[in-house]
């Protein structure tokens, strides 16, 4: 029972909190709704419990957030995480980082509610703030242009995309290394744009290098799935095109997501 967190230590209290969040998020790709509540949970046992200016708050708020988004409920994506932002102490450096990385999810979504313009708008003006404090490859600014780039390939805008997720990628190599999952998402955010573009070499080796790496996250092995289904397509391979579309629509645990409506679309519009 939560009631029991006030026999505990407020530092105590934080710890078993995030602990919760840990589990929540351990199914976030298995189990999407019970993630979600669960995280709703926490989150409102954190603002009972710990308080709102807590970093266990601010993260559980975010995770939240970043759960719906990743599983098309933007709405709720978008009211979590507008709701999140104003939680935050700018005279903290640690609290700026994740503002500014709560900023740009929250733009994420807007955009997909249809507010394109404003979204990058927003996520500029975040990587000029994260550029000037912590340098054009810190890796707040590295992370926020990231996003950039996820928002340039939602909105159609592949070239403009490529050009600002290759220098991530060559970014995130010097920062973090080849092999971590922030330069992995990085590639495959890239190889994404790049098929939009055509080139499906680089997109290709782009998925390639993903999928190499042993463990490949859930959500990232998804998107190469996808993008490997589209270079078949593109590339006129329609037999394998359709098995690699139905593969990828077999990893979807949410039935009503934008990108799964998609991509069923997009193998039906397959030849025969």
């Amino acid at each position: 029972m939560d009631w029991t967190l006030n026999l505990c230590s407020r530092r105590r209290r934080a710890q078993i909190l995030a602990d919760r969040r840990g589990r929540a998020v351990a199914v976030m790709f298995t189990a999407p709704a019970e993630a979600e509540a669960r995280m709703a949970r926490t989150l409102d046992a954190c603002r009972r419990y710990v308080g709102e200016g807590w970093v266990v708050t601010f993260h559980t708020a975010w995770a939240l957030g970043m759960t719906q988004l990743t599983h098309g409920r933007y709405v709720a994506a978008e009211a979590t995480l507008r709701a999140a932002m104003t939680g935050y102490d700018l005279g903290d450096e640690a609290h700026r980082r994740w503002r500014h990385c709560t900023r740009s999810a929250w733009a994420m979504a807007r955009a997909e509610l249809g507010h394109g313009d404003e979204a990058i708008r927003d996520i500029e003006e975040v990587i000029t703030a994260c550029a000037s404090e912590w340098g054009e490859y810190g890796a707040p600014t590295l992370e926020n242009r990231g996003y950039l780039g996820a928002v340039l390939t939602r909105l159609g805008r592949g070239r403009e995309a490529a050009e600002v997720l290759t220098d991530v990628v060559h970014g995130r190599i010097g920062v973090d290394g080849p092999r971590t999952r922030r330069t992995l998402c990085a590639r495959h955010d890239l190889g994404t744009a790049l098929v939009q573009i055509g080139e499906f070499d680089r997109a290709e080796a782009e998925f390639a290098a993903v999928e190499a790496e042993p463990g490949t996250y859930p959500s990232c092995a998804q998107v190469c799935l996808e993008g490997t289904a589209r270079i078949a397509a593109g590339r006129r391979k329609w037999p394998q095109a359709r098995r690699l579309y139905a593969d990828a629509i077999g990893t979807y645990v949410v039935d009503d997501h934008p990108d799964l409506r998609k991509l069923r679309t997009e193998l039906a519009a397959l030849p025969e």
